[in-house]
């Protein structure tokens, strides 16, 4: 019993398309060569799987059986072919990303989905951690690239590039602070300020910390947990917070005297010498996202 790729490939199209002729025109060739095939398959395996009826094909039971197991060969087999190219085209196989969970979006996650589209062998694992984890991974060669919001801060081990820029809101649960409201630094000093950890590891408190109070956070998710429940305000990238500014489990309120905080993103890695091909178009499609 012997059967070719070609002979499921003319057996799969003629299944999912009809007849001959229409299988032929989806492949490309005859319609006398896809009967052919599919003759030549079901005499060497010693099964009908199609009745020939005039100007039209009726499917067998052991057609039904064999198209799923037959597709997902086919599918196997340009993976393979894929696979095969990749090596022979040195392509990259593998790339570790650290994002920083305050830059968490669809933009970003469209970014590294267009990194597989372009190398679809390519093994793909993402870490996701505070701003200063993601530099540490990149530096101990745990993640190959990091994404993280900016500390404005040069470090010497790590090449920088801009992403983009993001705005800033200052948040409260609405049992805190009403919508809207402009609050002087003085009544605001009073109450709990939540603030990210990476803003006392690189030394900017002076200017971000307002509170006498503060409670630090190394995860954008605990820190909008911790504010709709009522333990404090904090200052969060907009673009992550559009669904509880919609059900107002948050509300935005403006500091007297202050302007709209702009944050800006970066990317980090070792340096040009170590950036594959797939860290070159996840730069590419980062610094493409417009800013928030």
């Amino acid at each position: 019993m012997d059967f070719s790729l070609a002979q499921l490939q003319a057996f799969v199209l003629t299944y999912e398309t009809g007849s001959f002729k229409s299988a032929a025109i989806k492949a490309g060739k005859r319609s006398q060569a896809i009967a052919k095939l599919v003759a030549t398959l079901e005499e060497s395996c010693d099964v009908l799987l199609f009745e020939r009826h005039v100007r039209r094909l009726e499917v067998t039971d052991e057609a039904k059986k064999l198209y799923k197991l037959s597709k997902r060969v086919l599918l196997d087999s340009d993976q393979i072919s894929t696979m095969l190219s990749s090596f022979d085209e040195d392509l990259p196989s593998s790339l570790t990303l650290a994002i920083d969970s305050l830059l968490i979006s669809d933009v970003v996650t469209k970014s590294y989905k267009a990194v597989l589209d372009e190398i679809p062998t390519l093994d793909l694992a993402l870490l996701t951690g505070n701003t200063d984890q993601v530099a540490q991974w990149v530096k101990d060669g745990t993640a190959d690239m990091g994404l993280r919001a900016s500390p404005f801060n040069s470090e010497d081990e790590l090449t920088v590039v801009s992403a983009f820029n993001f705005k800033t809101l200052s948040v409260a649960s609405p049992n805190v602070l009403s919508s809207g409201s402009v609050m002087n630094k003085s009544d605001l000093s009073r109450l709990i300020q939540i603030v990210p950890k990476f803003v006392y590891e690189y030394g900017l408190a002076d200017g971000h910390v307002i509170s006498d109070k503060v409670i630090t956070s190394n995860n954008l998710q605990n820190t909008l947990a911790m504010v709709e429940a009522g333990m404090g305000w904090a200052v969060v990238p907009e673009f992550n917070i559009h669904t509880q500014l919609a059900n107002q489990s948050l509300v935005e309120f403006s500091i007297e005297g202050s302007v709209p905080v702009v944050w800006t993103a970066e990317i980090i890695y070792s340096n040009d010498d170590n950036l594959s091909l797939a860290g070159d178009i996840f730069i590419q499609q980062i610094q493409q996202i417009e800013p928030f």
